[in-house]
């Protein structure tokens, strides 16, 4: 059970941004419940990093929508710290995001949803 509101926000991000092998966004199908137990556990340790870095830059920020835009920014989707609203600070959120790499939700034979 994931209670990391931020945690919980990045992770149904993915499953709203991505497809799975069919073409069908994931969350037509998968829930949070559905990552891999690595996934989350990565997932938990990035939000961390990326919170304990960008502290400074987030005051008065949404959690889960710096979660969002998280997501969105390293995954280089058309969307993300740049364009949210974050003032000054959402090009220096963005440099951050970039230097996580960049990863792809994939559906494993298991049924459970894993980030390389």
């Amino acid at each position: 059970m994931i209670t990391d509101p931020r945690v919980n926000s990045y992770l149904e991000t993915i499953l709203w941004a991505e497809c799975g092998g069919d073409g069908e966004p994931l969350d037509a199908t998968y829930s949070v419940d559905d990552f891999a137990d690595e996934a989350i556990a990565r997932t938990e340790l990035e939000i961390n990093a990326l919170f304990l870095w960008a502290e400074p830059y987030l005051e008065g920020e949404s959690e889960t929508q710096v979660a969002h835009d998280f997501w969105l920014t390293r995954a280089k989707h058309g969307a993300g710290f740049w364009d949210g609203g974050y003032g000054t600070f959402g090009d220096v959120l963005t440099s951050t995001a970039h230097r996580f790499p960049e990863l792809s939700a994939y559906v494993g034979d298991d049924g459970r949803i894993y980030l390389a």
